[in-house]
């Protein structure tokens, strides 16, 4: 018996010295990589999920959850700080999240970076989920994620749940009945006031978009820029030119389609169709962060998508729009700093209303 088990042994050992002279691997060499590899593998299948996840996407993720999963993935990078806005009218804590490398909490911190700022607000309608889901996965991408290199270009602020009130009763108003996406001139709600008067005012965020539901079915996410009609022209051509063109792209590689929002409809008087967008309104966010000299956007996810598909085109988006920044990031800066410039040393003479209906370029 011993002899067979030498035998044994000798042919194992034989084994790996053919194995080594023909370039394979030994075992304890693939023991060992499996073994180095083994932490990588547990922390991918260990990050933080939402409300959403856990529920395998059969509920949205509760106020509560995202504030949980908040605070679980800021205690696992420093890339991240979250810091409480304001308290609803129902009391629930309202965070806004700052990323970076490092994260820059203070303005003159960030301004001094040389990085673009981006902004996003998801979920300002309750009963509109994409931005809150897709938004809580993007900070994880960002932090603990295969996009962590995007940090040490951009600057990056969320509100990853702009309404919590609304949003934990599947309602598009706050507790208070008021639609707070018509709020941003007058700023009579706390949430909104918050924003404006400790994000915008202080930061002046380069971009600003505000992640909604809504759309054509069966684009994954409809896109569109500030509309106002005292914006910038350049700021304008380019969120409809290269921004939106990259984006798009980037869509395309995780199989998901984008298009204008927001979808088609019928000229009775003409008798045609056209493509529908939304109107200016300076109270809207995409109108109003066209007044600030921001390049402003609006993404709209049409909800006859699942939650999970939903969630992944409001995340992807999101990283399209970063890599974005990231790529360009000194010419995103330029154009913003020359609006601005124009703005004080060029002001407009006249504004000209025209609410005629236009064609977007590839239409």
């Amino acid at each position: 018996m011993m002899k067979k088990n030498r035998r044994a042994a000798a042919r194992v050992e034989g084994g790996t010295a053919d194995a080594k002279r023909r370039g394979g691997v030994p075992l304890l060499v693939l023991l060992a990589g499996l073994l180095l590899a083994l932490p990588g593998m547990v922390a991918a299948q260990d990050l933080p999920l939402t409300g959403a996840e856990r529920a395998n996407w059969e509920r949205t993720t509760t106020h509560a959850e995202v504030m949980e999963f908040l605070w679980e993935v800021q205690s696992r990078t420093d890339q991240m700080l979250v810091q409480e806005l304001t308290v609803t009218n129902e009391g629930r804590p309202h965070p806004v999240v700052f990323l970076g490398d490092p994260p820059l909490s203070e303005p003159t911190a960030a301004l001094l970076s040389g990085k673009p700022t981006l902004f996003i607000v998801g979920t300002i309608h309750g009963n509109e989920r994409s931005g809150k889901e897709g938004g809580q996965q993007f900070i994880r991408e960002l932090t603990l994620g295969d996009h962590q290199d995007l940090l040490e270009h951009v600057n990056v602020i969320i509100v990853p749940h702009m309404n919590p009130d609304g949003g934990d009763a599947g309602r598009r108003t706050n507790s208070l009945g008021y639609d707070m996406n018509r709020d941003w001139i007058v700023a009579e709600t706390r949430e909104v006031t918050a924003v404006v008067e400790q994000i915008l005012n202080r930061f002046a965020p380069d971009v600003f978009v505000d992640a909604h539901n809504g759309g054509s079915y069966p684009y994954h996410m409809t896109y569109q820029a500030t509309l106002d009609p005292t914006a910038d022209d350049a700021l304008v051509e380019y969120a409809r030119g290269p921004m939106y063109e990259f984006i798009k792209d980037h869509m395309e590689t995780q199989d998901m389609m984008m298009y204008w929002y927001s979808g088609p409809s019928f000229d009775e008087d003409n008798e045609t169709w056209y493509w529908r967008t939304t109107v200016p309104w300076p109270r809207k966010q995409h109108s109003y962060g066209g007044i600030r000299n921001m390049i402003t956007l609006l993404y709209e996810v049409p909800g006859r998508h699942t939650l999970e598909v939903q969630a992944d085109a409001a995340r992807e988006a999101m990283l399209g729009l970063t890599r974005f920044m990231a790529e360009n990031a000194d010419q995103v800066r330029d154009v913003v700093i020359e609006a601005r410039r124009r703005t004080v040393e060029e002001p407009q003479d006249e504004v000209y209303f025209d609410l005629e209906p236009i064609a977007y370029p590839d239409a």
